[in-house]
Parts: structure tokens; sequence; C-alpha cells
């Protein structure tokens, strides 16, 4: 089976174990093959392979005159309330350590409140199609995750009009309960760490995807006149990851030398060069993001963390409320930043009160 023909072959397939996950204990008639067909854009003979396999499983039973019902008497999914995950785009088919950090947070703050709690990731091949995804896959809400596109962030305030539960994590959505970091409170720690250690000479490396310039401008100002540093002193380069890496090798290879760099998801690359041309011991401080340290980077510096203590609990039980009501009042909180310390790739210790 071809790439393209196995994803339409789980369209189908997700489709009819989400009507048995959300329809209880009374069996259910599907569409015949071709309707199916019809309703997903795929093959008849794609959807024939589909309801075939599904039938091989134990989930659906032929009928005599045509058609298939479902089993649930078969299927541990019964009563299952669904939840949608999206992320991003609504096109990440793949997770990396990031998205995969993201999504386990909340997935295992709502899955642990009850057995019935299950999540789906949702792959959208247009913002468009978020409203029959839910109606489809018969979803009880949806959790938006780092949400930056602007189309996206529109049908999910508009679902949730449409009285869809909705909470957005990592991003801000107008009308809907979220949670989100403080752009401008991560660059401020970050340089304020660095002044206080006496080092002068920072770059701030920021990938084209975040829109926060203000926001770092604003805390360069901020710490600048708090610790009677020109703002000069800190250059702030933006550009893609590898191209950051190369004008930071162009840089230090024409005699430039930098005691304190602070990075977010633009910073991988960059470590690699930083390692090669300078003691990051004790010669240049970087600070990053906890969700772009890996092992392999050996890493020696700080780490921004972020404490979902509270937070992530709260969201999820703003989430449920809304399961059962459309009254639920929407709800804004910030997400706390702190600091912790690695040295070679192991962590030394934390400043999490």
């Amino acid at each position: 089976m071809g790439k393209k023909n196995a994803v339409e072959f789980m369209k189908i397939r997700r489709y009819v174990l989400n009507l048995i996950a959300t329809g209880g204990d009374m069996p259910q008639r599907i569409p015949s093959s071709r309707k199916l067909g019809e309703m997903f854009g795929v093959t008849h003979p794609t959807a024939l392979r589909a309801i075939q396999a599904l039938t091989e499983d134990g989930y659906l039973q032929p009928l005599r005159g045509g058609g298939s019902i479902t089993c649930p008497a078969n299927c541990n999914l019964k009563n299952t309330r669904l939840f949608g995950f999206l992320e991003g785009d609504g096109k990440i088919a793949i997770d990396i350590y990031y998205t995969v950090c993201l999504y386990s947070i909340a997935a295992r703050e709502l899955t642990r409140r009850n057995l019935t709690y299950c999540c789906q990731h949702l792959y959208l091949n247009s913002p468009a199609d978020l409203e029959s995804m839910i109606q489809e896959n018969h979803l009880a809400g949806l959790v938006a995750l780092n949400i930056r596109l602007p189309e996206l962030k529109t049908e999910l305030c508009r679902m949730k009009e449409r009285g869809v539960p909705v909470i957005s994590l990592f991003g801000r959505l107008p009308g809907v309960s979220s949670c989100s970091y403080n752009y401008q409170e991560y660059y401020a720690m970050g340089l304020d760490r660095l002044f206080r250690e006496k080092r002068r000479e920072i770059v701030i490396l920021v990938s084209p995807a975040f829109t926060i310039d203000e926001a770092i401008r604003a805390a360069v100002k901020e710490q600048c006149a708090l610790h009677a540093v020109p703002e000069e002193r800190v250059l702030i380069l933006k550009d893609t990851p590898e191209m950051l890496a190369e004008q930071l090798e162009e840089m230090l290879q024409a005699g430039r030398r930098f005691d304190g760099v602070i990075g977010n998801h633009a910073i991988l690359p960059s470590y690699e060069i930083l390692d090669q041309y300078l003691d990051l011991e004790q010669e240049c401080r970087v600070i990053n993001s906890e969700f772009t340290i890996y092992d392999e980077m050996k890493y020696t510096g700080y780490a921004i963390n972020f404490d979902w203590g509270k937070v992530v609990p709260d969201m999820i039980d703003d989430l449920l409320l809304q399961t059962d009501s459309q009254d639920v009042p929407v709800k804004n909180q910030t997400i706390g930043l702190y600091f912790t310390f690695y040295q070679n790739g192991t962590q030394v210790f934390s400043e999490k009160n």
C-alpha cells in the first residue's frame, strides 16, 4: 500500500473506531464503502480494504443485505470521550522533542482524569477542514498547542464561538482560555543573569518563525537601563538556524567575541559553532530554552524552564468544564519561568521554587 493510500485507509479506520468509541453499547450501521469513499475523498478500493480490515479485526460485522454494523462488544473503546490535539499549523505529521513535550504535558494531565478520556492527533489539509473533522471524529473538545497559523487561530476561535470546548497552550487566542509564557520576561531573565555575571558582549539568536521583535527590544531596553549597559552591547540576530550559525562563525573567525548568548528554538547549529570557538565553561555563558537542549549537545549553560505547575491542570479543568457548560469564563494564564544549569550535558542544579 502506497503512502497516499495508507493515509486514506487510516482516515476511514479512525472514523469507524471513533464511531464505536462515542456510540455506547448500541451497534450502528456505517455508510457503504462507496459512500465512505465519497465522504473522505478516497478511492472505492481503498475504502473497501479499510472495511475488510475492520471486519477482520472484529470491529465491523457484515449484514446479509449489504453494508456493515459496528461491534461495540468487541471494542474496549466504547463510551470513550475523544479530544483532538492540534499543533503548529495543523499539518504536523511527525513529532520532534519540542512537540512531544508540549503534547505529553497536556495529554497526560487530561487522560489521568478518567479512563474514558482519549487523545487524538489531528492533521488538517486546510484550517477550513476543522469543523468537519470535529464532526467526523465525534470530538468532545480541542487542545491547541503552539498554534501559529493566523487562519487556524481564526478557525479555532470560530469553533469556540459555536460551542466547541477549546483551550490553547503556548499561545493566546481571543475568547479562548489560554496559557503562554511572557516573551519579554524570557529575554529579560536571560539578560539579567548575564549582566549580573558581568558579561557585556551579548548576542541574542532569534528564529524568523517568532514574531517577538518588540518583546526582545523591550527586554533589552529594560535590562540595559537597569544594569547601566549600553544597548549597542547587545546584538540581535534573526535568521534560520543554519544562517545564524554561518553568521556566528564568520564573526568568530574575524575575531569577534561574545561572553553571553541567549537562544530559543534557533540554537542547535549555533551551539556547535560556539563550542568550537569559545570556552563555554567560563568565557561565554549560553542561555537556552529547555525544549532545545539535547543529550548529544553535551550542553553547558543555563536552561530556561517552563513551570507548568498549576497552569496545565487549570487549563484541563477549564476544558472539561466547557464540555458541560458554554458559560465557562475565559481564563488567561502566564506560565512561570525558572533556571536550571547544565554542565557537559548533566543538570547540576535547579532554581525552581
